[in-house]
């Protein structure tokens, strides 16, 4: 017993208790190291596909207009200033067609 007041079941929940909270630090610690290796795993594999390939490109480096139909599909997702990039673009005097679905498959390579 620890103390002279304390029930003995009570002091065998905290014991299990912290029995409990031991495992659950271990789990959280393990689960985190393993998300950081695998974080530098993914870094080191497009270290290596970099250095393999010096043609890759990012989006970044896109044509503004590659750029907007590469994203076309994500306008009535993506949010700018409170309002969907598909409401702004209705708004705008950028013409639909521009980024429709239709234009992009001919566009793309081998589009079908």
């Amino acid at each position: 017993m620890i103390g002279e007041g304390i029930p003995v079941e009570l002091e065998v929940r905290i014991q299990r208790d912290l029995v409990r909270g031991r495992r659950l630090i271990v789990v959280t610690w393990g689960l985190a190291l393993a998300s950081i290796v695998a974080g530098l795993v993914s870094l080191r594999q497009a270290a290596l596909l970099v250095s393999i390939d010096r043609h890759l490109v990012t989006t970044m480096n896109a044509v503004t207009q590659q750029g907007l139909m590469l994203l076309a599909p994500l306008n009535k997702r993506v949010l700018h200033d409170g309002a969907t990039i598909y409401h702004l673009y209705s708004q705008s005097l950028v013409q639909p067609t521009m980024t429709s679905g239709a234009l992009r498959r001919v566009v793309r390579p081998r589009g079908r």
